[in-house]
C-alpha cells in the first residue's frame, strides 16, 4: 500500500513535470517491469489529460448535462472491480465522468502509436453506448469495447480516424477535409454522412451500414470498392477477400443497436414535434423556427431534460416545456 502511494505521488508530479531526474529514471524503470504497471499509469494519464481538456472549454455550461448523465451511467454500471479502481483514481480529484473519455500523449505511449505525433483515444470499456463530440462537430456513439484514435487536431484538408469496434458517426459535411475512418480490414471515407461501422480487433470482419448520405469503401491501402447508397450494408471478409452488399432498415439497426433514435435533414419544426409526441408534452421556443435543417440524434433512454440539452446546444434555441401529459 505504502509503495502503491509512493509510485502514485511519483506519477502525479511526472503529469505536472516536477519530477527529478531520478524520480524519472525510478518511473520509467517502473513502467517496464509490467504491462499492468503501464496499463495503469495509462489509464490516469488519459484522465489527467481529459480533466485538463474540459477544464480549458470556455464553454463549460453545454457540458454540464453531458457530465451529469455519464456520471450517472457510470455509478449505474460500476461493479467491485471498477469501484475499487475509481476510489483509487479519486485521489486525483478528478471527475468520475472523464473516466469515458481518454485522452492520451501517444509520443509517450512507446508502441502503443507509432510516430511522435500526439493523439487522443476515446476508449469505451463499459457495457453502455458512450457519446462523443469531435472537434470538427462530428458526433461518434462508440459501443462497447471500442477505442477510437484521432489526431489532436485535424488538417485543414483531411480528417482521418481509426476505429477498433463498433461505432455509429453523424459526421459534420466539410467538403475541403474528407472524413475518413479506418479499420483493420477497410476504411470508409465521407464527406458528411451518418453511418456505422463494426470491425473488432482480430475479428477479420468489418461491417458497415449508411443510414444516410454516401459512403465509398476502400481497402485499407486507399483502393475503392464500393459506394454505399442509404439502407445498404456491406459486409467485408478479409480471409476471403470477399465483399457482400445487402439492403437493411439502417434507422431500425441503429436503433436496436445503438439505442439511439436519428432524424436526417429535420427542421426545428419537425424536431420539436417528434419530442412533443415521444414525451407527451407540450414546448415553446421563442425565436424563429426557420428553414435550417439538423442532423438530430439522441438516445431513446434519454430523459426530456436530456433531448432538450442537445437540441439548445445544436440550434441555440431555448426550449421551455409549456404542458405534460399527466
Amino acid at each position: 500500500m505504502e509503495d502503491t502511494l509512493i509510485m502514485d505521488a511519483v506519477i502525479n508530479k511526472y503529469f505536472a513535470g516536477e519530477t527529478s531526474d531520478r524520480e524519472e529514471q525510478f518511473l520509467m524503470a517502473w513502467l517496464e517491469e509490467s504491462e499492468e504497471h503501464r496499463k495503469y499509469f495509462f489509464e490516469l494519464k488519459s484522465i489527467w489529460n481529459a480533466r485538463n481538456v474540459f477544464a480549458e472549454s470556455a464553454d463549460l455550461g453545454r457540458f454540464a448535462a453531458f457530465m451529469r448523465s455519464t456520471d450517472a451511467r457510470i455509478a449505474k454500471i460500476a461493479g467491485e472491480e471498477r469501484a475499487r479502481r475509481r476510489r483509487g483514481l479519486l485521489r486525483w480529484s478528478m471527475s468520475a465522468a472523464a473516466a469515458v473519455l481518454l485522452v492520451v500523449c501517444a509520443g509517450f505511449a512507446w508502441h502503443f502509436l507509432a510516430g511522435p505525433d500526439i493523439y487522443r483515444v476515446y476508449e469505451n470499456n463499459t457495457e453502455t453506448v458512450t457519446t462523443v463530440t469531435l472537434d470538427d462537430g462530428t458526433q461518434v456513439w462508440l459501443n462497447a469495447r471500442t477505442r477510437l484514435i484521432l489526431p489532436k487536431a485535424f488538417s485543414p484538408t483531411e480528417r482521418n480516424v481509426k476505429l477498433a469496434g463498433a461505432a455509429f458517426f453523424e459526421v459534420a459535411r466539410d467538403e475541403a477535409a474528407p472524413f475518413t475512418v479506418a479499420t483493420d480490414d477497410l476504411r470508409v471515407r465521407v464527406l458528411g454522412t451518418a453511418f456505422c461501422v463494426q470491425a473488432y480487433e482480430n475479428s477479420g470482419q468489418a461491417e458497415v451500414v449508411l443510414e444516410h448520405g454516401s459512403v465509398r469503401l476502400q481497402t485499407p491501402e486507399g483502393v475503392n470498392l464500393v459506394t454505399l447508397q442509404p439502407d445498404q450494408r456491406a459486409l467485408y471478409d478479409a480471409a476471403a477477400d470477399n465483399l457482400e452488399i445487402s439492403h437493411v432498415n439502417a434507422s431500425h439497426l441503429v436503433l436496436s443497436q445503438y439505442d439511439l433514435v436519428t432524424m436526417a435533414n429535420a427542421t426545428l419544426h419537425e424536431i420539436i414535434s417528434h419530442i412533443e409526441t415521444t414525451y407527451g408534452v407540450r414546448i415553446s421556443v421563442p425565436g424563429r423556427y426557420g428553414d435550417k435543417r439538423y442532423a438530430f440524434n439522441y438516445q431513446r433512454s434519454n430523459s426530456l431534460e436530456e433531448v432538450l440539452n442537445i437540441v439548445e446546444y445544436m440550434t441555440g434555441e431555448h426550449c421551455e416545456v409549456i404542458f405534460r401529459q399527466k
